[in-house]
């Protein structure tokens, strides 16, 4: 599965003279937001750092690198002003219970920044120095405000402010408003810069609001560059909720749930200004024989190399069938007879990326009549099974799973 590209990385020229929280009124604030994705040292240690801003409130992480897991980051949190940052670093006790590691002192300039790293004592203190990343793409033209509800609480305040535009300025003249309706849960949504048509050129998007599920619904807005302004393209992109972006392929990704039991991807490109549906996948329930016995194998389609791919799927191989080993996380002895409507065995063909996979044959349920208690008439579930390379037929025989009358 891709990881976001670019996401929460602003390219945004950090303007040091402005006031965090710049214009407050009755109904409303505005905020200057930011955040930047840097690298450099602590003590000549290389570290990865990501910083926040949401008016004078400045959240964020660090990790020595390599980095090789979240479990590795440490948490930033602080204030800004006049801009001069100050952070108090938190890391988990053997409790589970946040407690101060260090104390930072950091001045960024537009993209770079040097500070202090101290003891929570105050008796050890060590030079800062970071750099910031740089993405691939055009840096982003203009600086980032929001006019939100009200000022941001603190990490514990899971009803957090509205924002309801977007504002983007040069120096502290206002070129664009860009209406919106935005609400997060325990914190801010901010916007975030993505290339979303892969031209090279920073566009907008920022999360509506968290639903139930994985599909966060979003505004878009693209960067036109012969007017140099955003161009809303939130009703184009209405399909497209927590996407992943592949520039590689220009492909847009969405991982998406429609209940508990149905999980799927959708591939999107875009054909000049419109953006199309490439491709889309749906979960499903593959029967296989694991240690003498049927398990239900649940079979997810996932995105990788420009195409939608089946892992643990049965792919035609030149000595057979053949699938991956069995996870035993989706896998289980749950009755077949359960979700008989999504549960079949595909055969694929598998090519070398980015080529589509090729679906050679599908083995469905059947229906067969078969005599019950006193000789009455049953119809019950004949479920194609993969079985050491080959694909079996299994008649369950419970009468829970059977059916008195003739199913189609």
């Amino acid at each position: 599965m891709i990881s976001r590209i670019c996401t929460l990385v602003f390219c945004a020229v950090f303007l040091l003279s402005c006031t965090p929280s710049l214009a407050q009124e009755s109904g409303g604030v505005e905020l200057v937001v930011w955040t930047k994705s840097l690298h450099g040292t602590i003590a000549g240690k290389p570290v990865q750092v990501t910083l926040q801003a949401t008016g004078e409130r400045i959240t964020g992480s660090y990790c020595y690198e390599p980095c090789a897991s979240r479990d590795q980051a440490i948490l930033l949190n602080g204030t800004q002003q006049n801009g001069k940052i100050a952070l108090t670093e938190t890391i988990a006790d053997k409790q589970g219970k946040q407690v101060a590691s260090g104390l930072w002192n950091l001045v960024l300039q537009r993209d770079s920044g040097k500070g202090t790293w101290a003891a929570p004592n105050g008796k050890k203190n060590q030079p800062i120095v970071l750099t910031e990343n740089k993405s691939d793409i055009h840096p982003f033209p203009y600086e980032i405000r929001v006019w939100a509800s009200a000022e941001p609480g603190d990490g514990d305040d899971c009803s957090p402010p509205m924002i309801s535009e977007i504002r983007l300025y040069k120096g502290n003249r206002l070129v664009q408003t860009l209406p919106t309706e935005s609400q997060g849960t325990c914190g801010m949504f901010l916007p975030e810069i993505v290339d979303l048509d892969f031209d090279d050129y920073p566009d907008l998007m920022l999360a509506q609001f968290l639903p139930a599920g994985p599909n966060i619904p979003y505004s878009y807005w693209r960067y036109d560059p012969k007017s140099q302004k955003m161009v809303d393209v939130t009703e184009e992109m209405s399909d497209v909720t927590s996407p992943n972006f592949d520039p590689a392929h220009k492909i847009i990704a969405v991982f998406w749930r429609a209940s508990c039991c149905s999980h799927g991807v959708t591939t999107y490109a875009w054909q000049g200004n419109h953006l199309v549906q490439v491709e889309t996948a749906e979960s499903y329930l593959q029967p296989e024989m694991i240690n003498g016995k049927i398990a239900v194998c649940y079979i997810i389609p996932d995105y990788r190399d420009g195409r939608i791919e089946y892992p643990g799927a049965i792919y035609q191989k030149d000595k057979g069938l053949s699938t991956a080993p069995a996870n035993p996380e989706n896998c289980n002895d749950t009755s077949p007879g359960d979700f008989l409507e999504r549960t079949y065995v595909q055969v694929w063909s598998d090519q070398p990326p980015p080529a589509k996979l090729k679906l050679i044959r599908t083995e469905e349920v059947k229906w067969r009549k078969t005599t019950g208690d006193g000789g009455k008439p049953l119809y019950c579930p004949d479920i194609p099974v993969f079985n050491n390379g080959k694909i079996e037929r299994h008649l369950l025989k419970n009468p829970d799973q059977c059916s008195d009358t003739p199913v189609e």
